[in-house]
């Protein structure tokens, strides 16, 4: 296995910091791993590198104001979830495309990076998609008493520390390990506090793909995440109603894993109980391919 540090140039001429995770042969397949929001790169650093030991190629990249990726001559107030989409993820899925041309292209999507993936004109080369703890973020798909606070979230917290700032102090409120550019984490709070999120007719996005795609796709559903309840995945879910899913529930308590959560795949301790899963279901996805 090898390690490169890359830049990814995105249509507008941004650049953002990658890190590419080469097998010793030719890949089974390649993985770009879209982040949730404010996670930098570095935190699936670990989980990249298996993939890569079993065979799988996997570009880790930070969005546009996020970790090593830093601004360009504009404020984070000027960022937003729609440029992560369209422009970011999509420069990561060229990146991969051109470099493994010959093997199939997949994403893992984090959170916000399982809602963002689909505006991003590249997502059609897609082979299939992983979902960890992606969902629709929408007070009204969350239960008492935590849709209270998701309601003090978007109405409230969000947009008073957004506004007039070049930053949200995400740290601080334990929502991201880093700030956030306050131009997404301001978008964000407006999607949310509409129905059907970013897919809303109000926000004039092109969301048409979503509808379209017809990859497999493999969600998985943590019974302690807080932040991504089985409602509000299964909500995101419903907006690709062509795709092959498969759900994956894992019951914290009996699985005796301990408190998996929002953030807790891709701990070193998931190594040899959730991990594998991905690199078989990936290789049987290439599998039957090649039988048919």
């Amino acid at each position: 296995m090898s390690v490169e540090e890359i830049k990814i140039i995105c249509s507008d001429g941004f650049k953002l910091a990658g890190t590419l995770f080469k097998p010793d042969n030719s890949p089974a397949g390649v993985v770009v791993i879209a982040s949730a929001m404010g996670v930098p790169k570095k935190f699936y650093r670990p989980f990249a590198g298996f993939l890569s030991e079993n065979g799988i190629a996997a570009l880790t990249f930070d969005y546009r104001g996020v970790g090593e990726s830093e601004l360009k001559g504009i404020t984070g107030a000027e960022i937003t979830l729609h440029d992560w989409g369209r422009l970011d993820i999509d420069a990561a899925l060229s990146e991969s495309s051109n470099r493994f041309g010959k093997s199939p292209l997949y994403l893992l999507g984090h959170s916000c990076g399982g809602q963002l993936f689909g505006l991003a004109p590249s997502s059609t080369k897609l082979s299939g998609v992983i979902f960890i703890s992606a969902q629709i973020p929408s007070w009204r798909l969350w239960p008492l008493p935590y849709n209270l606070g998701m309601l003090a979230m978007w109405y409230v917290l969000i947009p008073a520390l957004s506004f007039g700032n070049s930053t949200f102090p995400a740290r601080r409120f334990g929502i991201s390990s880093v700030d956030v550019p306050s131009g997404a984490t301001a978008q964000w709070a407006r999607w949310a506090r509409r129905p059907g999120y970013l897919f809303n007719d109000k926000f004039n996005l092109d969301t048409s793909r979503y509808n379209n795609f017809s990859f497999p796709l493999l969600a998985w559903i943590f019974d302690d995440d807080i932040y991504a309840p089985e409602k509000s995945v299964m909500a995101l879910l419903a907006r690709m109603p062509g795709t092959e899913t498969k759900i994956k529930k894992i019951t914290s308590l009996s699985s005796g894993l301990g408190r998996i959560g929002h953030f807790g795949f891709f701990r070193e301790k998931m190594r040899n109980s959730l991990w594998p899963e991905i690199p078989e279901w990936i290789l049987n996805i290439s599998d039957n391919k090649q039988q048919i």
